[in-house]
């Protein structure tokens, strides 16, 4: 690498001409309000999420960038009401009823009592 860097560690950048290795995969969630019809459910299929308001990521964003990668091989896009290029910000105007949002499960701890998470979301290889 050009600035004497020998090994970064992070999630996968959205364009690099460096070598990247994967040393690990995180699942997803949805984050949502409590009181959002999807509150009662174990897991949420992506048709279900793409009918919902949608906090998105920055388009220059890598997560931004896979959500739409991934959602678009599925045939079907997402209704987006606002962009940030924060997950903990996705998270919280999610929680707040903005809409749904995609976020890590690492480290996912409500950030209110208006918070839900949902875990598993599916959001995986061979998923509807």
């Amino acid at each position: 690498m050009a600035d004497g860097t020998d090994l970064v560690v992070g999630p996968e950048p959205t364009a690099t001409s460096a070598h990247v290795e994967v040393l690990s995969r995180e699942e997803m969630v949805v984050v949502t309000s409590s009181g959002h019809p999807f509150a009662d459910r174990e897991s949420v299929s992506v048709p279900d999420l793409a009918r919902e308001p949608f906090v998105h990521y920055d388009p220059e964003n890598g997560m931004g960038v896979w959500i739409d990668q991934f959602v678009a091989a599925r045939q079907t896009s997402l209704t987006v009401v606002l962009r940030t290029r924060s997950p903990r910000t996705a998270a919280q105007l999610a929680g707040a009823g903005m809409g749904g949002c995609g976020v890590f499960s690492r480290g996912c701890t409500a950030t209110s009592s208006r918070s839900r998470w949902f875990l598993p979301m599916r959001w995986c290889a061979g998923c509807r």
